[in-house]
């Protein structure tokens, strides 16, 4: 990253293309951070993919026991990737903005890091999804109350209100991560950062989902073709076709979202980066801690005496 990229406000556009440079630059200790989520994910998808082809049996053929067993393992599996990847999501926002300061992060050192922050950035999960709960509800039962009309109104005002929310406090765990804060001061702090930047980030939201969609596309794709394998009754009619097209669907999809997850938390440390840079000029602050700090005020004695 150059100086000039990051001592400076940006336009959006120049936000994307400088994370998406240093995305590159970073790629290898990026990637390495969220390699056991993606282990994770492949385990989830197989047992997911199992499930569906128990689903597809008839009633009277459906092994209840090996069902049981698949949604136990599927429930298991899909905690652990959870885990791991809040872990490695914080720890890349650790590392990016290690970069953006000047200092450099390992790999190693941002697993840590995200490991120690673990439960904080749970916090910060929780008291997001029970602010959008809130709003939520309801909405939704006053749609269902109002019959069709009810919810022809309530839909898309509860679209626009989760939106509103979600984005307000999207850079809760940025502000926790970079700035070493509770949780509820985090949460408080996104909702102040993000007052007159909501465009901004409902377009870089937009981009993100785009970039995301196309890019995991030939997965999602793939993922579908190994239904025509299958019988009306669940039964497998090609083992080696099956199989074969479910494994690489996985793998695939575990691959692209190895190389999605870091880009996210990329976009979003830059984006929290530049909104710090045009209200605090944090990269002149930071740049005076690197070289040991601002100079002290004159005393008063000091100034009396000049004068």
């Amino acid at each position: 990253m150059s100086t000039g990229e990051i001592t400076r406000p940006r336009a959006f556009f120049e936000i994307v293309d400088g994370s998406l440079r240093h995305y590159r630059q970073r790629f290898r200790a990026l990637v390495v951070l969220f390699v056991p989520m993606a282990i994770a994910q492949l385990v989830v998808g197989f047992v997911g993919g199992l499930m569906q082809i128990e689903g597809m049996k008839s009633a009277e053929d459906i092994d209840v026991g090996a069902s049981m067993g698949y949604v136990g393992v599927a429930g298991l599996s899909w905690v652990l990737f959870s885990i791991l990847y809040f872990i490695a999501y914080g720890g890349s926002i650790r590392l990016v903005a290690e970069d953006l300061l000047g200092r450099t992060m390992s790999a190693s050192d941002a697993w840590r890091f995200g490991v120690r922050r673990f439960w904080p950035m749970v916090a910060i999960m929780v008291v997001v999804t029970l602010a959008l709960a809130l709003v939520i509800a309801p909405l939704l039962g006053l749609g269902i109350l109002g019959g069709p009309i009810g919810i022809a109104l309530a839909v898309p005002l509860m679209i626009g209100l989760v939106v509103f929310l979600s984005l307000r406090l999207m850079l809760a765990y940025q502000v926790l991560l970079v700035e070493d804060l509770d949780a509820g001061t985090a949460v408080n702090r996104s909702w102040d950062l993000m007052r007159g930047n909501l465009l901004r980030g409902i377009a870089l939201g937009v981009f993100l989902a785009l970039l995301v969609s196309v890019v995991t596309a030939p997965a999602s794709i793939l993922g579908m073709g190994w239904v025509f394998f299958i019988d009306e009754n669940g039964e497998i009619q090609n083992h080696t076709a099956f199989w074969s097209l479910m494994g690489l669907s996985q793998v695939l999809g575990a691959a692209l979202q190895l190389v999605t997850a870091p880009l996210t938390s990329m976009l979003w440390t830059h984006f929290y980066w530049d909104i710090r840079v045009r209200r605090e000029a944090f990269d002149l602050r930071s740049r005076l801690e690197r070289v040991g700090g601002p100079p002290d005020p004159p005393s008063p004695s000091t100034s009396s005496a000049s004068t």
